[in-house]
Order: C-alpha cells, then structure tokens, then sequence
C-alpha cells in the first residue's frame, strides 16, 4: 500500500546563492527574519525532521517535535525514508544533503525557499533551484516575511 508522502521542505538561500558557508555552519547569517518564518510556518504540524548538523544546532522548540534525520547508527537517528513514512506531512530542515536525498527519492510535496538579503561569498552553493526547473517542478508563488522572500515551489501536475 502506497503512503501519500508530502513532506514540506524548508531551506535558507542566500542572495548570492548559497546555502551554507560550509558543513558546519551555524546559519546566523540567515537573520531575524527567515527565523520568523520558520517558526511561521512549522508552529503547524508539530514535527520537524532536521539533518544531523542543523539538529544539533537547533534549541527546543515549543510546540513542535524535532526529529534527528541521520544516516548513522544510532536508536535517536531515524532515516530520510523512515521519517517520511512515519511523518508523511511533516516539515523538513537541514543542509543540501538531506533536502536533494528527500526530493531525489519523491518524498517532497512542497518546497519553501528562503531567499535572504545575507551574501555569503562562498560556501555550498544552491542546487537545489536548478533541480527543481529540470525536474518539472512549478514556482506557485511568494510571500514576504520581513526581509525574507519564501519562494513556494510545487510538482506540475
């Protein structure tokens, strides 16, 4: 039987089109506002996977489960594929990694891309875009939360 998985993905980008200065960045550069809108849209739903890296950076969170999404052993890690169809409508965080594992493997209904005014330099540049454009996938719109501008991407069809 198939479980109608749509989890929302959710990732910062900088204005110059990276996603982090490196594996292990804190994500300050993100700012005030696209906090605002993380917290805007998973205060819904109350489960929220994030990658090992941004999991460990993460303080608690009122109202929402966070979930370690990790390919190591451990009991406290689950997998992207588990976690998907444990938390079908969840929210999804963290680096590129986790984000094009779970849209290369179909798990994603939504995507939220966070554009920000921050220019990092350099760093792990943005994939994701591109991916989405070859991929058959539609820009449905954009909402403004502060300085942050949430690009909502959706599969045609």
């Amino acid at each position: 039987m198939d479980c109608p998985i749509r989890l929302k993905l959710l990732m910062a980008v900088s204005a110059d089109g990276f996603v982090c200065r490196g594996p292990n960045d804190d994500m300050r550069w993100t700012g005030k506002s696209d906090k605002q809108a993380f917290r805007l849209l998973t205060s819904v739903g109350g489960v929220v996977g994030a990658g090992s890296t941004t999991f460990d950076q993460m303080p608690p969170l009122k109202h929402r489960q966070m979930v370690r999404i990790s390919r190591g052993p451990g009991p406290e890690n689950m997998s992207i594929g588990r976690f998907a169809y444990t938390y079908p409508d969840a929210w999804l965080i963290g680096g590129q990694t986790v984000a094009m594992e779970a849209l290369e493997t179909g798990m994603v209904g939504s995507v939220h891309m966070s554009c920000v005014e921050a220019v990092l330099g350099s760093g792990v540049p943005n994939t994701m875009g591109q991916w989405l454009k070859e991929h058959d996938w539609k820009r449905h719109g954009f909402f403004n939360v502060g300085d942050a501008m949430i690009h909502v991407w959706r599969p045609r069809g």
